[in-house]
């Protein structure tokens, strides 16, 4: 059988299901399909409601589409059992219909959606001009019977528009074509003057009716002499009427100064722009004063003002001439112009420093300098005037001695009896008095001079030689530590790191240094104070006679020669030392541990030490309940034996001599929980077992004849073994 595979993935599977269904049916029918089992190879099975068109086939398989038979429970429209789209029903078991996307022999088309607008209508037919149905981005329009060429759409389905060919309403015409020199517009209007196109008959057309272009409102070409103003082109226009002579020139331009035409207002025009000439550039005949420079004229400045570089009569400015010069000139007197007077010949004002002799004046040498015999203030050279001249060494122009320099002009020095501020302490003029000495300093510890109250004074501030800065003689204690000393704190305490002697401390001085001995007494070996400075302490690993009998510091140990007091080991100190197997603390015999401390193993009718583990086991051959077996161990230091190991557990075995006895295993608190009992209240689980077969009621352990395990009620009288250890 040929498989065919469906459009829809999960309708496949189905079909697929059902083909291989068919196959086996095919292939051996089940016998027992109709009897409400579902059994072997059968998908359903619902007996005598089987049914082709129900929820379960006559052969016993599930419905599904394509099976050729049309469950309308399920959902199908139809079912033709065959897997093609293309007739009346598809491969998902729906009646075909216009709109499924499923083209049918009936239908033009079917693209599966409701939009008129694309390829294919919502009827199923190819959409086409004219169908009354606009497709986008194919049409402009469609009004199907609607269009024409001469309507809103076209017989193409376009838009109507100018340029088009048919003349639709609102346009004048439509001749089809891009052209505005023919008798219709591009805008479908007919041609007029202003339409801006030059048609026949025009000689241009700019499209307004203005007369201020190159273009008339009658479309001819603006010319000078037309009466109109071509504006940027024509200053004026006055038509007939233009004469050089008058307001507008033959060539259109306005009448103006310069233009070589003689018109109203001016005296003179001679067309060109210089200013030299008998007529200025603004059409007046040229005179002094007017600015320009002519003929006989030195210069013309154009005002009246005599006290520039031109005067009135258009001459240059001279000192002399009776007019001051601004700027250059400070006078001018003209002939009354004199060196000894107001003015001098220069044009300049009389003044100090002019090198000319003037009333009020002392002298003048016309120079800036003031260390000659003439100040610049043209007045005679003295002591006092606050310049240095001649034999002078200063002169600071004050009556003062008590500065750099004194009224006789000469300089301030130290013996001269004047005190000059900041510099001198004193000065008595006198050499010899010890008010001030030869520096005119006043007297002070570090001059270099011992006076009186001084012990000495080398006058440096070194505190490290013989002469503290303090002018005392140094000295140990002094603070500052000079040859000889190895510190010097300046106190008198010994119990920090510089001594009173000006010495180290050190560990053995017989001075205790604070915060770092804790002793010295200076003596080596003492009992009181180690060779280290330290107070002696148990442990430290010096031995102190009459305190210690022993110290072997770190090595004191429980276990060693010194205990970790000091003291010799010995037995019945409680610690087991070198040959002692025990040490109770005591030193009687009968307690587990001799007075020898050797471990004592007498207890019960037999005992023995443990090579297992160094325990001694006692066996009470007398019999008695488990929990009394555990009262007699107590009251002797003991519990009921612990067995961890087969090794110990073949010792109690090999000392009870085939005798059951009570062993410290049982699980009375919890059953089932086996733990070895040490005490009222310590437990030990369970590492070792050897029971010699199952479990009973019993809740406790004994040791049986053949050497193993087994339990039994508690109240049983047994013999029992206890368990002493020495840890």
């Amino acid at each position: 059988m040929t498989l065919r595979w469906a459009r829809s993935a999960g309708t496949t599977a189905l079909r697929l299901t059902v083909l291989l269904s068919s196959l086996g049916s095919c292939a051996e029918e089940s016998p027992s399909c109709g009897d409400k089992k579902v059994e072997g190879g059968e998908q359903c099975d619902l007996g005598a409601e089987n049914s082709d068109t129900g929820a379960c086939t006559k052969t016993c398989t599930a419905p599904v589409c394509g099976d050729g038979f049309t469950q309308k429970g399920s959902g199908e429209e139809c079912d033709d059992g065959n897997y093609t789209d293309y007739d009346g029903c598809t491969n998902e078991c729906r009646l075909a219909r216009c709109g499924d996307g499923i083209l049918q022999s009936v239908e033009e088309c079917d693209d599966g959606n409701a939009d008129n607008a694309d390829g294919c209508t919502t009827t199923c037919t190819i959409a086409v001009c004219g169908d009354g149905v606009r497709q986008v981005g194919v049409e402009d329009c469609d009004l199907g019977d609607g269009n024409a060429d001469t309507a809103a759409c076209t017989s193409s389905c376009k838009n109507q528009r100018c340029g088009d060919s048919f003349v639709q309403p609102g346009e004048s015409c439509d001749d089809g074509n891009l052209s505005n020199t023919d008798e219709c517009l591009v805008a479908c209007v007919l041609p007029t003057c202003g339409d801006g196109f030059t048609q026949s008959g025009e000689e241009c057309d700019d499209g307004n009716a203005a007369d201020s272009d190159a273009c008339l409102g009658s479309c001819k070409r603006n010319l000078c002499g037309d009466g109109a103003v071509f504006v940027g082109v024509e200053e004026c226009d006055d038509g007939d009427k233009n004469a050089d002579t008058g307001a507008c020139t033959l060539v259109c331009r306005a009448a103006s100064c310069g233009d070589g035409f003689l018109q109203a207002g001016e005296a003179c025009d001679d067309g060109n722009a210089s200013n030299e000439d008998a007529c200025l550039n603004h059409c007046v005949e040229a005179r002094c004063g007017d600015g320009y420079a002519q003929g006989d004229e030195e210069c013309d400045d154009g005002n009246a003002d005599p006290s520039d570089a031109c005067t009135n009569a258009c001459k240059l400015a001279g000192c002399g001439d009776g007019f001051v010069h601004a700027g250059v000139e400070e006078c001018d007197l003209g002939d009354g112009n004199d060196d000894t007077a107001a003015c001098t010949t220069s044009c300049r004002a009389a003044s100090c420093g002019d090198g000319f002799v003037q009333p009020g004046e002392q002298c003048d040498d016309g120079n800036v300098v003031n260390t000659d015999g003439c100040l610049v203030s043209c007045v005679s050279a003295s002591c006092g005037d606050g310049w240095r001249q001649g034999a002078e060494a200063c002169d600071d122009g004050n009556t003062s001695n008590f500065d750099a320099c004194t009224n006789g002009c000469v300089l301030n020095v130290c013996g001269d009896g004047f005190v000059l501020p900041s510099v001198e302490a004193c000065d008595d003029g006198d050499a010899a008095s010890p008010a001030c000495t030869d520096t005119c300093a006043l007297p002070t510890c570090g001059d270099g001079v011992e006076q009186p109250g001084e012990q000495c004074d080398d006058g440096n501030v070194s505190n490290l030689d013989d002469c503290l800065t303090t002018c005392l003689d140094s000295s140990c204690g002094d603070g500052w530590p000079q040859t000889g000393e190895a510190c010097d704190d300046g106190n008198g305490i010994d119990g920090d790191g510089c001594t009173n002697a000006c010495v180290a401390a050190t560990c053995g001085d017989g001075i205790t240094w604070k915060g770092v001995e804790e002793c010295d007494d200076g003596v080596a070996g003492s009992d009181d104070c180690t060779n280290e400075c330290k107070r002696p302490v148990c442990g430290d690993g010096i031995v102190r006679a009459g305190v210690e009998e022993c110290d072997e510091g770190a090595a004191n140990q429980e276990d060693g020669e010194c205990l970790p007091g000091c003291v010799l080991a010995a037995c019945g100190d409680g610690f087991v030392g070198p040959g002692e197997t025990c040490d109770d603390g005591n030193l009687a015999s009968g307690d587990w541990c001799s007075s020898t401390c050797q471990k004592e193993c007498t207890a019960g009718n037999k005992n023995q030490l443990s090579a297992a583990n160094g325990h001694c086991y006692a066996f009470f051959s007398q019999g008695a309940t488990w929990l009394d077996a555990q009262n007699v161990c107590a009251l002797l230091d003991s519990h009921l034996v612990a067995i961890a190991s087969a090794e110990e557990s073949g010792e109690v075995s090999a000392l009870t001599a085939a005798v059951p006895a009570w062993i410290g295993y049982t699980d009375q608190f919890s059953e089932g929980s086996w733990l070895w009992m040490t005490g009222p209240t310590t437990f030990l689980t369970n590492t070792y077992e050897v029971w010699s077969g199952p479990v009973g009621a019993g809740d406790c352990a004994f040791m049986t004849a053949a050497g193993n395990w087994d339990d039994d009620v508690c109240s049983t009288a047994r013999a029992f073994v206890c368990e002493h250890g020495w840890e």
